[in-house]
């Protein structure tokens, strides 16, 4: 296969036992490439993972192969990746209004010593949160501060869109595969707290009067 201007030609290479008797893997190797361009090494990985370098002796999104000395260029571009965590995402959604929590904080918590290992606050936009964590088994929570004064967590969401309530299963996710991990958590308003929201309103000196905007139009 060649690129375009067959500059380059892609080699795919697959022996499946080294001199050694042992398992050996697959290379490409991209051969001719133009000096010209710039050039970016970088991995398609699944959406769940968060991968970064964690060898390279090169700027991995700017490759300038011209300036890299021939007797080193012949060697190629060498870097090793690293899976430092996985995403668990979800969508959370308040049961009294069937609408986001947005502005709501939520946290991961161990099992054991409630050690905060990550936390994410809840977007207007279909109420998407993230977190970013390594497999294990986790507790969600609702953040100390306002977002406890409004809600209560009904579901975790660990089980899809009807999952158990906290009361049937508790609030206990587990991470256990490289795929990541959707949840669909419920929130729960403590009464007499219908039409509170999580987020402060605009500070009323922020927001210009009616007699205000008036008086500035007068004036131009």
């Amino acid at each position: 296969m060649t690129t375009t201007g067959e500059y380059a030609i892609l080699r795919d290479i697959f022996q499946p036992l080294n001199v050694h008797r042992q398992e050996a893997g697959s290379h490409t190797l991209f051969t001719g490439l133009p000096l010209e361009p710039i050039y970016t090494l970088a991995t398609d990985v699944p959406q769940a993972w968060l991968v970064r370098p964690r060898e390279a002796p090169h700027d991995l999104d700017n490759i300038q192969l011209y300036t890299i000395p021939p007797k080193d260029r012949t060697n190629g571009i060498h870097a090793i990746f690293g899976l430092d965590y996985l995403v668990i995402e979800g969508h959370a959604r308040d049961t009294h209004t069937a609408t986001p929590p947005r502005g709501l904080q939520l946290q991961l918590t161990t099992n054991n010593s409630s050690t905060v290992i990550a936390d994410t606050q809840v977007v207007a936009n279909l109420g998407y949160l993230q977190f970013r964590a390594k497999p294990g088994v986790f507790q969600l929570e609702i953040r100390p501060g306002r977002g406890r004064e409004v809600f209560t967590m009904e579901s975790v969401g660990n089980s899809g869109w009807n999952s158990p309530s906290v009361e049937e299963v508790g609030s206990e996710i587990t991470l256990t595969s490289f795929d990541g991990l959707t949840l669909y958590p419920r929130m729960a308003r403590i009464p007499g707290m219908e039409n509170e929201d999580v987020l402060p309103p605009p500070d009323a000196a922020d927001v210009p009067s009616g007699s205000s905007i008036v008086d500035r139009v007068s004036s131009w």
